[in-house]
Order: structure tokens, then C-alpha cells, then sequence
């Protein structure tokens, strides 16, 4: 139950980012692909560092946006 929660809540705020922030979309798409090719050549600290970096980016947004009303309806 609590995942299904937490990834209804995750998938509302990646629409929310994804309409709102231009080229959200494809900044995480080679955020990804960065960390992919890093586990792909076996560096384990390239791949942490870049996932930290993303996930350094969602939040940098997201605490951005926690006065936004419209990002507070994501609960209902």
C-alpha cells in the first residue's frame, strides 16, 4: 500500500515537473543514461556520483516548487 502511495505521488510530480520545467524530460533521460554508462563500465563512484547529481537536481526543484499551489494539489 505504501508504495502504491508513494509512486502515485511520484508519478504526479514527475508530470507536474515534466509539463512545467522545458526540457525536464530529456535532462533526466541523460541523467540516467549518465549513470547507465557508469554502472555499465563498473565505476561505482562515477555512477553514485552522477545519481547524485540528479537526484541533487529533483530536489533542488521540487523545494522550489513547494510554495507552488498547484504542486500542493499533486495530494488531492
Amino acid at each position: 500500500m505504501l508504495l502504491r502511495v508513494l509512486s502515485t505521488r511520484t508519478q504526479r510530480v514527475r508530470i507536474v515537473r515534466g509539463s512545467r520545467t522545458s526540457h525536464a524530460l530529456d535532462n533526466a533521460h541523460q541523467d540516467h543514461e549518465e549513470i547507465l554508462r557508469a554502472l555499465q563500465a563498473r565505476d561505482a563512484q562515477l555512477a553514485a556520483s552522477a545519481a547524485t547529481v540528479h537526484i541533487a537536481a529533483v530536489e533542488q526543484w521540487l523545494a522550489a516548487s513547494l510554495n507552488d499551489d498547484s504542486l500542493r494539489a499533486i495530494d488531492g
